[in-house]
């Protein structure tokens, strides 16, 4: 079986992938687990490089990679090229899956040639995901500019997952980051999800919160287009319970 995880940025899908992978769900072509770059750990290279190629953003800062997904279209070498990751990976593993962030930008092309297979979404409070970003310069203005692209990815991603539940015909599960780190009934879905006993690949400590004010959201949604609030809302009513 193949799983797809798809989340945006700082949402939790390489946690979700590191239990997948500890299942017996290979998710990385070499995994190892000394790396000093974690998200490495469990990101197939040959899947993350072909979305580089499809949205030209190789050298481009995650909050950046902004794209019109209807506008993406398959070359005839990148749709070669796709078939023959497939390929590669349906010979060598029986479970294998890829998650990269930007797959939620790309999927609809990989959905065009992939055979059957499992989706996993996970999205987080987008006060979470700004304060992630923001926390990571001391630089006044770029915080600012952080704040900004962190909230416009945040709406647009999470959009996406959301209509990706209206369209999509394949089994699909859709969780909160945060209600997977504080309790087992996550785990528990994601194990009879994955047909397997998901390994608990969590922190043993408490999880850190930040506050999940949906105050906050108003006050987001004065920063860029779209509704922040109702794309969380739609998400809590939507994810497994």
């Amino acid at each position: 079986m193949i799983f797809v995880v798809l989340g945006m940025h700082k949402s939790g899908t390489t946690l979700v992938s590191e239990i997948l992978h500890k299942s017996g769900v290979n998710m990385v072509e070499s995994y190892d687990p000394t790396t000093s770059y974690p998200r490495n750990r469990v990101e197939r290279q040959s899947t993350l490089k072909l979305n580089y190629k499809l949205l030209n953003s190789e050298d481009v800062f995650s909050l950046d990679v902004i794209k019109n997904v209807d506008s993406l279209r398959l070359t005839p070498e990148l749709s070669k090229q796709m078939k023959e990751v497939i390929s590669e990976c349906e010979n060598n593993h029986k479970d294998w899956g890829f998650k990269d962030p930007r797959t939620c930008l790309t999927y609809n092309l990989w959905k065009e040639n992939l055979p059957a297979h499992r989706i996993i979404m996970v999205y987080r409070h987008p006060k979470q995901v700004v304060n992630y970003y923001i926390r990571r310069t001391n630089n006044i203005f770029k915080k600012w500019s952080r704040t900004y692209h962190a909230i416009k990815n945040w709406k647009a991603y999470n959009q996406l997952l959301l209509n990706f539940l209206k369209e999509n015909d394949y089994p699909l599960i859709l969780i909160n980051y945060q209600d997977l780190l504080d309790g087992d009934k996550v785990l528990a879905a994601l194990s009879k999800f994955i047909g397997t006993p998901a390994h608990d690949a969590r922190l043993k400590k408490p999880s850190s919160k930040t506050s999940t004010s949906l105050f906050a959201l108003h006050f987001f949604d004065l920063f860029s287009k779209g509704k922040a609030l109702q794309v969380y809302q739609n998400l809590e009513n939507k994810k497994f319970k």
